[in-house]
């Protein structure tokens, strides 16, 4: 999967996440707990 932006809606428990190539089609769109946002974007 290749992210070229990265769109993060902070929550207070849950995180939204949206990542677009760079023709900007949306490649990617889950929601994830705030505690393993970090180790998320790390990879």
């Amino acid at each position: 999967m290749n992210i070229a932006v990265l769109g993060i809606d902070l929550g207070k428990t849950l995180c939204g996440l949206v990542g677009l190539d760079r023709e900007g089609a949306v490649v990617l769109r889950q929601r994830i707990s705030r505690a393993s946002l970090a180790g998320f974007v790390e990879k």
